[in-house]
């Protein structure tokens, strides 16, 4: 359902409301993800997309990856490259600034746009004896 939002959004929206979206999202998560949570978040996105009757390529599920984890108290960074020859762009999750289920190949894109895991901080509560 989750991609379904986010086509929604990309298909009807300038990109610019996709990406406050997910800064939105991001910034309200309570912590930056771990590897382990990003790859879930990931694979969760491509099994939606594969079902999916329609284009779900890196983008979307991409987007939908970072929703996902944002949505589950987790924030992985978003980010968006591109690459010279061939000319191609892609766009990946990292977390703990290294991209999560993807290929080696990803690090030869030069990252023009990210959404960096600004997980919440705020204070802790504390008890009183």
């Amino acid at each position: 359902m989750l991609l379904v939002l986010v086509i929604a959004t990309l298909r009807l929206l300038p990109l610019r409301a996709a990406l406050g979206a997910t800064a939105h999202l991001n910034s309200r998560a309570r912590e930056a993800a771990t590897s382990y949570d990003a790859l879930a978040a990931v694979l969760a996105a491509r099994r939606a997309a594969a079902w999916w009757p329609g284009r779900a390529a890196c983008l979307e599920i991409a987007l939908t990856a970072t929703w996902l984890a944002a949505l589950r108290g987790r924030a992985v960074t978003w980010c968006h490259g591109v690459q010279v020859h061939p000319y191609t762009f892609h766009a990946w999750v990292e977390a703990d600034g290294v991209p999560v289920g993807e290929p080696a190949t990803t690090s030869t894109f030069l990252r023009t746009m990210s959404i960096p895991a600004r997980a919440r901080t705020g204070p802790t509560r504390r008890s009183h004896p």
